[in-house]
């Protein structure tokens, strides 16, 4: 027993020793594109994540994280930086091969042939968030009813897949490793890795259904070899998608590199909002418009037509739309609303505070444990007695046990405070809980701006989700 321990000790410590090693060959990618704004030029920053392969100056990185870039930066961490230029790209897979202008001794990585099913256990290395040091996360692939799974099997039908056709990467029929992690904004070209240091993936995703991320990867093994021989034209133009895949900051022509950094970190604080030990980021501000053309014409018609019984325009409309990227949720608030945190509750509350909505993402431990959760927390905040259900307006509960998700809506009316009425989601995806709930008033929906607040309101609940794989 005792020499069983030893060696499995053994083997733990020299994987954790791959792991390191590995890391060291992964870099930070910040790329410069000028434009103007307000009259005057200012440099746009984006940041996304690349590693070595092959040879100690070819960096594989995404292709739609550097095209179009006025100048392109590498970092290794303690060292450099070096600057890089496009050496080759392969459409299909969204990847793109830099070669830098200096060493800085990095360490090739090898490629893993990973099964697009398997339940394995991976990491990705990367700097989300335009953030100057290294994470490690956890991630997970998604099992997939196709053997071979294709960006295609993943996509609506919606305008960025018509726009991923017209600008020609990545292709409908690349391969992919679906995630079922959230990858995060600067993950783009980051290495997925087994526990022994080789590379399975490269994270790739970040188109959008609603609001919800579309999480993929590209299969290394397949996709990596084919970069060197590629006869690929590169692109000049920068990605129609860049803005949804990769963390980006507009800075001041002529602000030194302090003030880069400065600014980088204050836009990250500044987007970040802290809840005991949770934190979400706000990712992007999206238009009714926006979040229409990443719609299924299913979901895009139903909505539509909601509004329209309503005689109720919402194109004038934004939203901001955060995420947690420990369980993968998000969580979607009216535009110029005041955003903040109470008794535990992300909260969002009108001026006149008559209609208000809190949501909570959280891990659960086991899906049986969310679904438990989801009920105690609505009985907890709504009790019987002082809540009274509505006679048209049945609860509903869809269970799939076998896919491990479950979603319940329930609307009550106040036994106590005339016309205050409560419509509560759960969504419950694994182990992971997100509960949600808005508070508003019936007697007030018949003032025609009350209504579209609250239909503003009413979105916004309805967009929260888990990101889909």
């Amino acid at each position: 027993m005792l020499l069983t321990f030893a060696g499995s000790m053994t083997n733990a410590n020299a994987q954790q020793k791959d792991r390191d090693n590995a890391k060291t060959s992964v870099v930070k990618i910040q790329t410069t594109y000028h434009k103007k704004s307000n009259g005057k030029v200012v440099k746009e920053v984006g940041t996304a994540t690349g590693w070595c392969w092959k040879e100690p100056t070819l960096i594989v990185t995404a292709l739609h994280a550097v095209t179009g870039a006025d100048k392109i930066t590498v970092y290794k961490t303690g060292v450099g930086p070096a600057t890089a230029k496009i050496e080759k790209v392969l459409k299909e897979a969204d990847l793109a091969l830099l070669r830098l202008d200096s060493d800085l001794k990095l360490v090739p990585l090898q490629l893993q042939e990973a099964d697009p099913n398997s339940m394995g256990e991976y990491y990705v290395w990367g700097f989300p968030h335009s953030v100057f040091t290294m994470q490690g996360d956890d991630i997970r692939l998604s099992r997939s009813l196709e053997e071979t799974p294709t960006l295609n099997n993943i996509l609506t039908g919606n305008k960025l897949k018509d726009e991923l056709k017209t600008q020609g990467y990545p292709l409908p029929g690349a391969r992919i490793l679906r995630i079922s992690s959230t990858i995060q904004p600067g993950h783009s070209g980051a290495p997925i890795m087994t526990k022994t240091g080789t590379v399975i993936g490269i994270a790739d995703g970040g188109l959008r259904d609603g609001t919800a991320r579309i999480n993929w990867a590209m299969p290394a093994s397949y996709y990596v070899p084919k970069l060197t021989g590629s006869k690929d034209v590169v692109p000049a133009e920068p990605s129609v998608q860049v803005s949804l895949y990769s963390s980006r900051t507009i800075i001041e022509e002529g602000a030194t590199p302090e003030e880069e950094i400065r600014e980088l970190e204050k836009e990250a604080e500044e987007n970040t909002l802290i809840n005991g030990n949770q934190s979400i980021s706000k990712t992007w501000t999206a238009s009714f418009d926006d979040i229409l053309g990443t719609l299924s014409e299913q979901d895009k018609q139903d909505l539509v037509a909601v509004f329209e019984s309503f005689n109720i325009d919402m194109s004038d409309r934004m939203f901001d739309i955060y995420e947690d990227f420990e369980t993968g949720a998000t969580i979607t608030i009216p535009y110029g609303e005041n955003f903040n945190v109470e008794n535990g509750w992300f909260y969002v509350r009108s001026a006149d505070e008559t209609l208000y909505s809190n949501a909570l993402p959280f891990y659960a431990e086991t899906y049986e444990n969310a679904k438990t959760n989801a009920l105690i927390v609505f009985q907890e905040n709504f009790p019987e007695g002082e809540w009274e259900e509505i006679a048209d307006s049945p609860d509903e509960v869809v269970v799939n046990d076998e896919a491990e998700t479950a979603s319940f809506t329930v609307n009550r009316i106040s036994g106590t405070v005339s016309g205050e009425s409560v419509t509560f989601t759960a969504e419950v995806n694994g182990p992971y809980l997100l509960v949600t709930f808005m508070v508003y008033n019936t007697n007030l929906l018949s003032d025609a701006d009350y209504m579209k607040l609250y239909m503003h309101y009413y979105l916004s609940m309805y967009m929260h989700s888990f990101a889909n794989y």
